[in-house]
């Protein structure tokens, strides 16, 4: 019995020094994981140079001024700088409004495709659908970076300490 009481305390106490590094380095953990995504993306983009909503958004976002090829270009190089500033937290400020820009290019599927996107969803599994909900979530991550960034940069006095609300 003193073995099991043992245990459950060295337990108890490994648990609540992991939370404590949790609490301490989940929001760094995931900036630097979302930022990873958003340069595998950018990456993938132009290695492989499409992408499955290419053809369903080409011509709606740059009206046909700018060919797919074009166009999957310029949304590789603006998740590949938004990943470097995911990466790097001096740049984090400039790749949120980087990330507002991707709000907009990942809803806009929604919002004029509704129709062909949303009821796919009940019938197939579409490599579509699931590819315009991963950009949905990695923007949704980055705004919770963002705000837990903010938050802790308005929290934090002179001194380096934290403040206590």
């Amino acid at each position: 019995m003193k073995a099991l009481n043992t245990f459950f305390a060295r337990f108890n106490q490994f648990d609540l020094t992991f939370n404590r590094w949790l609490v301490d380095h989940s929001s760094t953990l995931l900036r630097l994981f979302t930022g990873v995504v958003f340069l595998e993306f950018g990456l993938i983009k132009f290695v492989f140079g499409s992408t499955p909503v290419e053809d369903l958004t080409a011509n709606l976002l740059t009206g046909g001024l700018v060919s797919g090829d074009s166009a999957t270009n310029i949304v590789a190089l603006l998740e590949c700088i938004t990943g470097l500033c995911f990466l790097n937290s001096r740049s984090l400020r400039f790749g949120v409004w980087l990330l507002a820009v991707q709000l907009v290019g990942a809803l806009v599927p929604f919002i004029f495709f509704s129709n062909e996107l949303l009821l796919s969803l009940f019938y197939t599994k579409t490599l579509i659908v699931q590819y315009v909900l991963t950009e949905v979530i990695l923007v949704a991550a980055g705004i919770f970076i963002a705000l837990n960034w903010r938050a802790a940069k308005l929290a934090l006095p002179s001194k380096g300490t934290w403040v206590k609300s």
